[in-house]
C-alpha cells in the first residue's frame, strides 16, 4: 500500500511540476502579447515556468534514484514556487488599476483557486508540511487583499463582491483549512503500517530462523550421545531439567518423563562416591567464576552406573548472584573403560618389565631400582638394611645332566621355596643372574638375616631335590649376607659386601652361609 502511494505521489509531483511550468509559461506568453502588459509580471511568469521546468527535470532524476528525502525537499520547493505564482497574481489583481473602477466585481476569480492549491499541497507533500503551507498562503493572501483595500478610496460593504470576499477570506478559507488540518497524516499511518509489516516479516523471518536453528540443533544432537541440563536456583529451592538426544536417553536408561526433575533427585543419580566431589567442584566453580567440568558416574535405569562428563557455566543476575547452572552432558563410559583397560595394561607391562618370566621373581633391573630406594630410605630413618645373595651350587652340571627344561623347573621350585620365607611384604625377592638370587630385607638386622638364611638352607635340605652331579647328591645353595646401618648404608657397598660373603661361602665348599664380617 505504501509503495502504491509513493508511486502515485511521484506521478502527481511530476504532473504538477510540468503543469505549473506549462501554466506559467502560457501566462508569460499571454502577458507578453497584452497591450497593457506589466514587464515585472511577465518576467515573474517566465521565471516561475522555468523554475518549475527545472524542478520537473530534477524530480525525474531523484525519482530514478529513489531518494525519498530529496523528493520531500523538491515537493516543498514546488509548493513554494506554485504559492509564489498564485500570490503574485493575487497581488496584481488587488494592487492593479482594475479595482479603482467602481463597476469591477471586487471578488476576483483567482481567489477561487486557493482551495485547489491547498489540496494540491496536501497531495504533493506530507500532511503536516502541507497544512503549514496552506495557512501561510491564506495569511499572505489576506494581507495582500487588505493592503489592496487601503489603496482603494470609498470602499463600502455595498460594493459588489465585498461581502463575498469577506466571507471567503474570513470564514470559508479558514474553515476549509481547519477541515484539512483534521485529516490524519496518512503517510505516517502508511509508514507505521509498513513498519509494522516489515517488523512482522522480520519477526517471521527470525522465527523461521529460530525454528530452523532448533531443528538443526535437534538433528545434530540426535547423532550424538549428549544431553543438556540446567539447575535453576530460586527462593523455593533449586530445580533441574534435562533434554537430549534419543541416544542419550537410551544410554541413561530413562525417558524425558522419567528423569528426576528436582535437583535433590538429580543428585541421587550420582554415584555415592562422586557426590561430595561433584558438589565441591560446583561450589569451587561458583567461587572462581569458572566453568564447571567433572567426570562422574550416574545411576542408569538399568540398575548399574555409567560414566558421563558434565560441563556447565554459571549464569548470574544483574546483581551478580547466581541464577542457574547450565551446560552439556556427554557419555564417556566407553572412553573411561578404555582408559582403565589401558592403565591396567600399562601397569601389567610395567610389572612385567621388572619381573623374571621364569621364576616370577623381580628381575635385575627391578632389583637395582629397589635397592637404591631402600638404601635411601634406610639412610633417612637410620635403620638397618640386609641383603642375601643366594646361588644354587653346581647348577651348570645340573643343566648338563638333566637338561635345560629340568633346570628351569628346579629354578622355579627354588624360587617358590624362598618366597615362603619372606618375612614381610616389604621384603624383595629377585633373580639377578642365571642361578643367582637376591633377598632384600628392609629394617632387618644381621641376626634376623642369618635366621632367614638358615631357614632357607634347612628347608632346601629337607626337600632333597636330586642332583646326581653334586658331591652331596641333592640341590644345595650358597648364601652371602651383608648388613648396613644408617649413613654407612650405600647400595654399591652393600651389594659388594654380600657378594664377597657369597664367594666366601662358595670357597668354603659351597652349601654354606657367610657374612661379610666372619664365616659361619
Amino acid at each position: 500500500m505504501l509503495v502504491s502511494h509513493q508511486r502515485t505521489r511521484r506521478r502527481a509531483l511530476m504532473a504538477a511540476a510540468w503543469l505549473i511550468a506549462a501554466l506559467f509559461g502560457t501566462g508569460a506568453v499571454s502577458t507578453y502579447v497584452l497591450p497593457t502588459r506589466s514587464t515585472i509580471e511577465w518576467i515573474i511568469f517566465l521565471a516561475v515556468g522555468l523554475i518549475c521546468g527545472g524542478l520537473a527535470i530534477a524530480l525525474m532524476r531523484v525519482i530514478r534514484r529513489g531518494d525519498e528525502l530529496a523528493e520531500d525537499r523538491l515537493s516543498i520547493a514546488l509548493i513554494a514556487v506554485g504559492a509564489f505564482g498564485f500570490l503574485q497574481r493575487v497581488y496584481f489583481s488587488y494592487h492593479g488599476p482594475l479595482l479603482h473602477d467602481p463597476d469591477v466585481y471586487i471578488f476576483r476569480p483567482i481567489l477561487s483557486f486557493l482551495p485547489f492549491i491547498s489540496l494540491a499541497a496536501l497531495a504533493l507533500s506530507r500532511t503536516r508540511i502541507a497544512v503549514i503551507a496552506v495557512w501561510l498562503m491564506w495569511g499572505a493572501t489576506a494581507i495582500i487583499v487588505v493592503s489592496g483595500f487601503v489603496r482603494i478610496p470609498d470602499v463600502t460593504p455595498q460594493r459588489d463582491g465585498v461581502v463575498v470576499l469577506a466571507l471567503w477570506l474570513l470564514i470559508a478559507c479558514p474553515l476549509f483549512h481547519l477541515l484539512l488540518q483534521t485529516l490524519p497524516p496518512y503517510e505516517d499511518v502508511l509508514r507505521m503500517g509498513h513498519t509494522e509489516i516489515r517488523n512482522s516479516r522480520a519477526t517471521a523471518a527470525l522465527t523461521g530462523q529460530l525454528r530452523e536453528s532448533e531443528l538443526r540443533f535437534r538433528m545434530a544432537m540426535q547423532g550424538l550421545q549428549v544431553g543438556v541440563w540446567e539447575n535453576r536456583l530460586g527462593r523455593d529451592g533449586a530445580r533441574g531439567s534435562w533434554w537430549g538426544s534419543d541416544r542419550f536417553y537410551e544410554l541413561l536408561g530413562y525417558t524425558p518423563e522419567t528423569l528426576p526433575p528436582t535437583s535433590e533427585r538429580m543428585l541421587e543419580l550420582i554415584h555415592p562416591d562422586d557426590r561430595e566431589a561433584v558438589v565441591t567442584a560446583a561450589v569451587d566453580s561458583l567461587e572462581r567464576k569458572d566453568r564447571f567440568n567433572f567426570d562422574m558416574r550416574l545411576r542408569t535405569g538399568y540398575g548399574g552406573y555409567r560414566w558421563f562428563n558434565a560441563r556447565a557455566n554459571w549464569q548470574r543476575g544483574t546483581d551478580g548472584s547466581p541464577e542457574r547452572l547450565i551446560g552439556g552432558i556427554s557419555d564417556i563410559h566407553d572412553r573411561i573403560e578404555a582408559e582403565r583397560a589401558l592403565r591396567r595394561a600399562q601397569t601389567e607391562l610395567e610389572r612385567l618389565a621388572y619381573i623374571d618370566s621364569l621364576t616370577e621373581a623381580v628381575n635385575r633391573r627391578g632389583f637395582d631400582q629397589r635397592l637404591r630406594q631402600e638404601v635411601a630410605a634406610a639412610q633417612r630413618s637410620v635403620s638397618p638394611l640386609s641383603l642375601l645373595l643366594l646361588d644354587l651350587d653346581y647348577f651348570k652340571r645340573y643343566n648338563d645332566h638333566y637338561g635345560h627344561a629340568a633346570g628351569d623347573r628346579c629354578l622355579r621350585q627354588f624360587a617358590a621355596l624362598v618366597r615362603t620365607h619372606l618375612p614381610s611384604e616389604d621384603a624383595l625377592f629377585a633373580r639377578i643372574g642365571g642361578e643367582e638370587f637376591a633377598l632384600l630385607l628392609p629394617a632387618a638386622t644381621l641376626d634376623e638375616a642369618r635366621a632367614i638364611a638358615g631357614a632357607i638352607h634347612r628347608d632346601l635340605a629337607t626337600r632333597a631335590m636330586p642332583h646326581a652331579d653334586s658331591p652331596r647328591g641333592v640341590v644345595t645353595c650358597s648364601i652371602g649376607i651383608a648388613t648396613r646401618y644408617g649413613s654407612d648404608n650405600e647400595s654399591e657397598s652393600l651389594f659388594k659386601a654380600a657378594d664377597r660373603a657369597l664367594y666366601a661361602a662358595k670357597g668354603a665348599g659351597r652349601n654354606a652361609i657367610r657374612t661379610d664380617e666372619a664365616a659361619d
